[in-house]
Order: C-alpha cells, then structure tokens, then sequence
C-alpha cells in the first residue's frame, strides 16, 4: 500500500490515499479546537467524496508536533520512554490505516462507493437502512411476486429472530456469530426441532447475503460455515427409512 507523507515541523495529516473517488486521510480531528498551545486533537480516518467528510475516530489523541515526530521517525536512535517508539507508532497506525484502505477497496468492487457504504462498514450502522428493513424488503418482494406463503414464513422467522434477540432497526447492521448463536440458544430452549432452526437460519442467511451483496456488511463478517468461530446449520432428521425400496 502506497503512503504518501508531509514532512513539516507541524503536520496534520500522517498517511493519504485515494481509491476511486474517495479520499482516504489518518490526519488530526481539528473540528472543535481549544486554542491550546500545541494542543493534541483525536486522531482519526477521513473519508472525504465530493468534498463531503466522515471523520472515523481512532480513539487516541496527537498534537501537530508529535504526529510530525512520528512521520518522519526511522527508529534509529530512539528510546523507548513510553509504551511505544514513535517508529513504534508509525508502523501500528500504518497497519491501521492499510486496514481502513483494504476496506474501501472491497468496496470499491462490490458496489457504489459512497459515504454511507464506507459508514456502514465500520461501523454497523445507517440512517437510511437496517439489517431489519433489508428483511422486511425480502418479505415485501415475496408478496408482490405471488409468494404469499414464502412471504409468511419469512415473517415467521424474523419474529422469532427479533424476539429472541432484542435485535431491532436501531442495531443497524451490527450482527455477528455470537448474535445468531444467541438466536440458537433461545430457539434451543423453546425445544425447535433441528429441521425449523435449519429453516430459520438458512432464512437467515438468505438476509446476510443479501446485505453483502449490497455492502452493507463486508464479505469477512459472514458468519455460516462448519469452522469452529462460525455457525453451523443443522440438518434436518434423516428419511432413510421412509424411502420405497
């Protein structure tokens, strides 16, 4: 991943990168100042399209003259005074920073790059959609297309889900493995033959990928498979022995 650095005294902006057209910015947080001198600002990644901005917070806080410290930082000489070196600092936020890259990128591929997509990923959240309201639209097509039945079950099963998880359209889109095994376990203890949770999860899955699809959720969030962090779908009882001979 190609970085490019301004090397100044002071500096506001660590790394810089464009992928398609958003720009990707690790830079200092400058929104509310103090007029502090020196003052340290949030650091964070910017994602600017059409000159409008999404300030995606790190958690930590630099000033000018540190983050330019730690740009221009090779390591030889330094001490260690702290928990970190600020070469230390520089290749972790470049990992970082590398990571928020590759997600724009998948982006880029899958769909429309705009902000919300970009929001969504990292966060789990949209105002302009849900992981329910994609459910709900699966449901709405069934309907129109005949399929009251379908329809029906579908609705069946996002009852239960929401139910017997407390999940809802505030929650976005932040599902993962250990929400959908919570599902399990409730669907477990209302003694759910392994036939209808089969039914209910692969409904599930039908959701999931649909929300790949469309990039609200990364490809790497996909919780169904038979590895031992994801979730495995069950069978339903075998019929060997109603078959004709």
């Amino acid at each position: 991943m190609t970085t490019k650095k301004k090397i100044f005294d002071k500096i506001s902006v660590l790394f810089e990168e464009r992928v398609g057209v958003c720009s990707i910015s690790m830079c200092l947080d400058k929104r509310h100042p103090k007029g502090e001198k020196d003052e340290a600002f949030p650091l964070c990644v910017r994602f600017t399209i059409q000159r409008i901005r999404y300030y995606h917070s790190l958690g930590e806080k630099c000033s000018s003259s540190q983050l330019a410290k730690v740009a221009t930082s090779t390591g030889q000489g330094e001490r260690k005074l702290g928990i970190e070196t600020n070469y230390e600092r520089q290749s972790r936020l470049l990992e970082v920073f590398n990571s928020f890259v590759n997600t724009v990128v998948n982006l880029n591929q899958t769909g429309p790059l705009t902000l919300d997509r970009i929001k969504t990923a990292l966060t789990g959240r949209c105002e302009a959609s849900s992981f329910i309201s994609v459910w709900e639209e699966i449901i709405a097509e069934k309907r129109n297309a005949g399929k009251a039945g379908t329809a029906d079950s579908y609705e069946g099963v996002l009852n239960s889900f929401k139910e017997l998880t407390g999940f809802d359209y505030k929650d976005g889109f932040a599902i993962d493995s250990s929400l959908i095994n919570k599902w399990v376990e409730g669907m477990v203890g209302r003694n759910l033959a392994s036939a209808t949770q089969g039914i209910y999860l692969r409904t599930c899955r039908l959701v999931v990928n649909r929300c790949i699809g469309e990039g609200y959720l990364m490809p790497k969030a996909y919780m169904f498979g038979k590895s031992r962090d994801k979730v495995k779908i069950p069978a339903g009882a075998s019929r060997k022995k109603q078959r004709l001979t």
